[in-house]
């Protein structure tokens, strides 16, 4: 099983290496699912997308990512609602993410109360994660080496075959002329 499982037990934080392991390992008893409780609106920005592992064991599909708004303001209760409907069986493990580590603790702590069983927070939160891995859970690009955005070729209207792959969709990896 994952590198995360051990620490999973005793509710404990993962690094991002361990977070990806759990989502992408293949699933025991319904594998991991990645909880995210910033707002909508930051989840809406930028969020976990098929991530997929490097040997393809898993790929997590758009339903794997799922979004509950920790909010105190609204209560404990109205959380562990939405947990409920986006993670219904409290027997699969959660990886819960924020977006530096702060609430993702006392968010964890909740749905340990309420009954999941292998809760972990993303130590870190979202801004650890995408230090090392992309939003589909590709390793974040070197920095200072230029990659395409896809929009090069369809400013120019020209049709250069894989021009406009971005790094995520797999453009570039093995051409070493394109250096910073």
């Amino acid at each position: 099983r994952s590198r995360a499982a051990p620490r999973a037990a005793a509710g404990g934080t993962v690094s991002p290496d361990e977070a990806h392991s759990c989502v992408t390992s293949p699933p025991q008893g319904g594998g991991y699912r990645w909880l995210d409780v910033r707002s909508a609106r930051d989840y809406d920005h930028a969020h976990l997308t098929k991530v997929s592992s490097k040997g393809a064991q898993r790929v997590c599909g758009s339903r794997f990512a799922h979004n509950a708004h920790f909010d105190r303001a609204q209560g404990v209760e109205a959380f562990l609602a939405r947990c409920e409907r986006e993670v219904p069986s409290k027997t699969t493990g959660v990886v819960v993410c924020d977006a530096c580590g702060s609430e993702a603790a006392e968010a964890a702590a909740a749905l340990r109360g309420a009954g999941w069983e292998t809760v972990v927070v993303l130590e870190g939160g979202w801004e650890a994660w995408l230090e090392v891995y992309t939003t589909t859970g590709r390793p974040t690009p070197p920095k200072g080496k230029w990659m395409s955005t896809g929009t090069e070729a369809l400013k120019s209207g020209l049709n250069v075959g894989d021009v406009a792959m971005t790094y995520e969709e797999g453009g570039y990896q093995g051409d070493q002329r394109l250096q910073p």
